[in-house]
């Protein structure tokens, strides 16, 4: 659910999906008295019941139940908060102290595809037009991500990366600078325990550095080759 605003009422951002269908050519399709009762609903984000209505080989009835009732189990043990779930650092993959600077999309994509959550980061100070320039280039690499999680293609992939790449362009003409690293986590406290958790950190720098030349600006070309760098 997203809270709602001074003129929208709130999102439900969660769907109701059947286990069962009672669609004759619908997913999972079977007989059943009632379709709507309890044990055969199921609350899913709207990607996740595309997915497995889409790929009913992979979730099957079994399946499903079994995803319901560890979930039920789970949300069950967090009472006590014996069981309430955390991120926390993966002691065999310490955190990398230095950021990939890119400047292409084709290599942002490339670390930043299959990565599960992303925490973005920049200064304040930044121009209007700075702060529109990152707001879009973080919705659409959002939006990238997604459409990855929902099935990988190579096509897919090379559109992403195509996207990206005319963000990155623009940030770095509007003189800022995209930095990523990637951060092994572990998700704690779940049906699951634990679960390996990859975190994209990426991080919208001016190219204003002190100490470089030229009055402390950086350009593109010493950027490239800055070590760390990926064009």
């Amino acid at each position: 659910m997203a809270e709602g605003t001074e003129t929208d009422d709130p999102s439900v951002l969660g769907e109701e999906a059947h286990i069962i269908s009672a669609a004759p050519n619908g997913p999972r399709t079977g007989d059943l008295p009632d379709h709507d009762v309890y044990g055969n609903l199921i609350l899913l984000c709207r990607q996740d019941h595309k997915r497995i209505d889409d790929q009913v080989a992979r979730y099957t009835v079994a399946l499903l139940s079994t995803i319901k009732h560890d979930h039920e189990r789970w949300i069950a043990g967090l009472g006590d908060g014996s069981s309430r779930p955390r991120l926390v650092p993966d002691p065999t993959r310490p955190i990398p102290r230095a950021l990939h600077i890119v400047t292409s999309g084709s290599r942002l994509w490339d670390l930043a595809s299959g990565t599960d959550t992303m925490r973005p980061s920049w200064p304040g100070g930044l121009s209007e037009d700075q702060q529109d320039l990152i707001a879009a280039f973080l919705d659409g690499l959002r939006d990238w991500l997604d459409v990855h999680s929902m099935g990988d293609s190579y096509q897919a992939g090379r559109d992403a990366a195509k996207a990206l790449n005319t963000h990155v362009v623009s940030l770095n003409e509007a003189g800022l600078l995209v930095g990523v690293r990637i951060r092994h986590l572990l998700l704690t406290g779940g049906p699951q325990d634990p679960v390996r958790w990859r975190e994209l950190d990426i991080q919208i720098r001016p190219l204003a550095m002190p100490g470089a030349a030229s009055g402390g600006l950086l350009t593109l070309e010493q950027v490239r080759g800055m070590p760390g760098s990926s064009a």
